[in-house]
């Protein structure tokens, strides 16, 4: 709010000052952005400062969103090398799909998914 005053409104200003003046030891002796979610849910104030809530959440997913992508863009170059700067989008999308979820990858069986896609010929001796 120090910072981007214009990004809020009278009414999340309003619930800020009220969280700064909140004595709850959940609250105010919370160490990590995790203590402080669990302590507002065990609270109950979780509903009572919507706005603390919602950007506590968002801290702690940005983490892991941002390390998903790098680990793909990491990976995209690897498979996208000058030798295959030729192949297709939709190729480069589902090498670079297993190779991000290549753990995944290895327990899958190759011949059941050939079955799986192989199309199934009616017999035309019945028709």
């Amino acid at each position: 709010m120090k910072y981007y005053p214009s990004d809020f409104t009278e009414q999340d200003k309003l619930e800020l000052q009220h969280y700064e003046l909140d004595n709850d030891p959940k609250l105010k002796n919370a160490t990590s952005l995790s203590k402080l979610h669990k302590g507002l849910l065990e609270t109950k104030k979780s509903e009572t400062y919507l706005l603390i809530d919602r950007l506590n959440c968002l801290i702690v997913t940005l983490l892991v969103s941002t390390a998903t992508f790098e680990r793909a863009f990491s990976k995209m170059k690897l498979v996208k090398t000058r030798l295959c700067s030729t192949m297709s989008d939709e190729f480069l999308k589902s090498s670079t799909i297993l190779s991000v979820e290549r753990e995944i990858a290895r327990i899958l069986c190759t011949s059941n998914i050939i079955d799986d896609f192989t199309p199934k010929h009616k017999d035309v001796s019945k028709c």
